[in-house]
Parts: structure tokens; C-alpha cells; sequence
């Protein structure tokens, strides 16, 4: 209680106590309260938070750890701690945008579907205040975890690393389903697609054969229907002439013989994915089969990254 009684503070606004209950790992209830505790102090600082602005990275760096808590309560109440304080800081809080990123994409792959929606939703807020930063930062998870992807423990091969490249294009899924935000004027097409089209053709080798280690076909295909987005909004014209010249951007890889197929098939059938009722992907019955299986001719269906669950609005500790 000497934090509290000398008034010492973290962050600038966030008295010690609070900071230290939440490092208590071995006592879930001081936890519980400190984290609501916490909330009160984010959702307690005035528009444009002034208070938090001076050590705002040491912050974002904490609440990072937290939204990576293993206990879904605390990651669930941080996510909703660091959407108040985005509506706080505005664009402000791009320095936070990298930081973040990595973790909300990593926690799509979370076994319970209220963390994956709720981390969905957390980065479709990022992509509304600062879709640039947004949309650069999931790439740079795709391409192998962003910044301080060692301290987070990002796969590097595998099972886990395809999926985190697949969670990564349906994040950008999501926000190019912003029927308001997407086309935006800060965000590059031509960089959209070039990046898609090196996805859409990652670990291909001559036939189509992947690597022993990482299996990439789901994530493949799911660029391709990340494209078929952007055919949806910008037109087959446009469309097309961004596939040609995706090899001048940054993905740096030419469309080639296979891919041009799947395009021209895909680009043949108006119906895209959307989104399903909690805010995930919901892939189309043109999707190609990894992704369709299973899918009505009339209807959409869960991509890896969603689900059917209703969000529980008491969250006990685990």
C-alpha cells in the first residue's frame, strides 16, 4: 500500500500498485482487480490523453504483454482497455501500431472463438484510425512476425507459421471489407496487390509441391481471395493492371502462368468473401477447396479464422 499512500506513479497516470498486483502471476483475484483497475484509469484520461502521451511506448509495451496473458480474462479486458485508448489518442497511437499488431494477429489463432473476435475486432479499429500503419504492420507479420517477434515467440515453420500467414491476409481481409475504408487514399493498392500476388504463389515450386516443413496452401488460397476483394472494389481493369506490374512493388514477384489461371477462373464468379456475425471471414463457395470445403453453393463459409460462438459478456478466470 506505499505506492498508493506516496502517490507513486507508472506511465504517468497508472499508480504503481496496480502496475505490481498485475505482475502478481500467482494471485488471479488481485489480478482481476487491478486489471479493472486499470481500465478505470485508461477510460479516466481526457480526450487526446495528454497524461499517457509522454511514456506512451513504455505503456503500449505493457499492455502488449497483457494482451498476450495466457489468461483470456486479462488479454480480453486489455483488448478493451486498449481500444478506449485508441479512441483517446487517435492517430496518436501509431507508434503503437507495430508493437500491437504482432500480438492481435497471433491471438487469431486462439482456441477460443470470443479471443479470436475480439482480437479481430481490435484490429479492424486500428485499420479504421490508421489504416497505413495497419496494413504495413500485417505484412510484416506475414513476412515473419513484425517487430519483437522473438519476444513473442512467432512459429517460424510449420503448421503454426501457416497459419499465422493466414490469420495475417484475413486480418487484411477484414479491413479491405470496410465498405467506408477500402479503396483508402492512404493506403497503396499496388502495394496491396503486390504483396498478395508474392502470398498467392509462396512455397510453390514448379507443380505446386510445398515445403516439407510449412504447408501453405490454405494461406495461398486465401490471398487469392484477398484479390478477388480487391476485383470486387477496384474492377477487372484496374485489377488486372496491378497484377502486372505487382512484380515493381514490394512483393517483388511476377504473376505467373498458375496464378494468371486462378485469377481468371476466380475473377468469373462475382461472390467474395464477407463477413460472418461475430466479425470473422466468411470464405464463398468459389473459394478454392482448401477454403470451400464444406461450403453451400448459396451461402459463405468459416475460414480458419471464424466462428459461430456468441460472445460471453462474464468472463471468468481460468
Amino acid at each position: 500500500m506505499v505506492a498508493v499512500m506516496s502517490g507513486a506513479m507508472e506511465f504517468g497516470f497508472v499508480p504503481s500498485e496496480t502496475v505490481s498486483a498485475l505482475h502478481d502471476l500467482g494471485n488471479w483475484k488481485v489480478r482481476a482487480d487491478a486489471i479493472e483497475r486499470l481500465s478505470a484509469c485508461v477510460s479516466d484520461l481526457a480526450p487526446g490523453g495528454r497524461a499517457a502521451l509522454p511514456r506512451i511506448n513504455e505503456f503500449v509495451a505493457f499492455l502488449n504483454k497483457l494482451l498476450g496473458d495466457p489468461n483470456f480474462k486479462i488479454s480480453l479486458t486489455t483488448l478493451q482497455i486498449w481500444e478506449t485508448l485508441l479512441e483517446k489518442l487517435g492517430k496518436q497511437a501509431r507508434p503503437a501500431v507495430e508493437v500491437v499488431v504482432p500480438t492481435l494477429v497471433k491471438k487469431l489463432g486462439d482456441s477460443k472463438s470470443v479471443v479470436k473476435e475480439a482480437n479481430m475486432r481490435a484490429l479492424n479499429s486500428l485499420y479504421r484510425v490508421l489504416p497505413e500503419d495497419t496494413v504495413h504492420a500485417i505484412f510484416s507479420v506475414y513476412d515473419g512476425g513484425g517487430k519483437f517477434s522473438r519476444e513473442r515467440s512467432i512459429p517460424r515453420e510449420g503448421p503454426a507459421l501457416a497459419r499465422l500467414k493466414e490469420d495475417a491476409i484475413c486480418a487484411l481481409m477484414r479491413a479491405m471489407l470496410n465498405a467506408d475504408r477500402f479503396p483508402h487514399p492512404d493506403v497503396s493498392n499496388a502495394e496491396i496487390v503486390s504483396r498478395l500476388v508474392a502470398a498467392a504463389s509462396a512455397n510453390e515450386q514448379g507443380k505446386g509441391f510445398d515445403d516439407s516443413k510449412t504447408d501453405l496452401k490454405r494461406a495461398r488460397a486465401t490471398a487469392v481471395e484477398a484479390i478477388a476483394l480487391v476485383h470486387a472494389s477496384l474492377g477487372k481493369d484496374e485489377t488486372w493492371r496491378l497484377v502486372d506490374n505487382a512484380k515493381n512493388g514490394q512483393g517483388r514477384k511476377e504473376c505467373g502462368a498458375n496464378l494468371r489461371w486462378q485469377l481468371t477462373t476466380r475473377f468469373e464468379d462475382a461472390r467474395v468473401a464477407r463477413l460472418s456475425r461475430e466479425g470473422l471471414i466468411e470464405h464463398c463457395a468459389a473459394a478454392a477447396p482448401p477454403l470451400a470445403a464444406g461450403v453451400k453453393d448459396d451461402g459463405a463459409s468459416a475460414s480458419s479464422s471464424s466462428s459461430a460462438a456468441a460472445f460471453f459478456p462474464f468472463l471468468p478466470f481460468f
